[in-house]
């Protein structure tokens, strides 16, 4: 089974983590999975109109950075937002991203 890494909360850099966001695809994902549930690829590629490799690409980069956690379950990917990492190591960050890239 397929092992991946995710920083510690207190390694989580803002510079990475606003980085990431510096796309607009990965900013779409970002947005949708801020409702807190957990997607698998091929629905959330579908959803955003791009491939599943290039949804790959993109959730590696959001995960190296902090952002999301991503789960192994069988042959699925489950991939959801670090919600109370990203809230530990930068209070109100993520609402005000929020509101900045929904507006």
């Amino acid at each position: 089974m397929a092992t991946y890494h995710h920083p510690p909360t207190e390694s989580i850099e803002l510079h990475q983590v606003l980085s990431a966001l510096g796309d607009a695809t990965r900013i779409k994902i970002f947005t949708t999975l801020l409702d807190g549930q957990e997607r698998t690829c091929s629905p959330l590629a579908a959803s955003l109109g791009i491939a599943d490799s290039t949804l790959t690409y993109h959730l590696r980069i959001l995960r190296e950075a902090g952002l999301t956690h991503t789960r192994p379950e069988g042959v699925a990917r489950w991939t959801k937002l670090r919600t109370q990492d990203l809230n530990k190591r930068f209070p109100g960050l993520i609402k005000l991203l929020s509101s900045l890239l929904r507006a």
